[in-house]
């Protein structure tokens, strides 16, 4: 419905779910996901890892898991030739991969 409620369209299941993909980039490049501490300077941590290894990041969410409330997931998708030594660096640091 618009602002003069008259009927524009449904959205559907189908139509959220593409949006989503493309907007976290589902299926493209390779995913990192860690466990992180909830304080200041985690993501800045885990962004500077990525840019010394040259990763090109597709997307970055931050997942806050219902059950835990000090610790967060992030979720990173990338495109990189070096997964393995960001993998490797990301545990040195400190974080937690999924």
């Amino acid at each position: 419905m618009d602002e003069f409620q008259d009927f524009k369209g449904i959205l559907t299941h189908k139509a959220v779910f593409e949006q989503f993909t493309q907007v976290f980039g589902l299926n493209k490049g390779q995913r990192l996901a860690v466990i992180a501490f909830d304080v200041p300077g985690q993501i800045s941590k885990l962004a500077i890892i990525l840019t010394e290894n040259n990763a090109d990041v597709i997307s970055f969410v931050v997942v806050d898991p219902r059950s835990v409330t000090d610790v967060k997931e992030i979720v990173v998708r990338m495109t990189t030739d070096k997964i393995d030594k960001i993998t490797e660096e990301v545990k040195r640091a400190g974080f937690k991969i999924v």
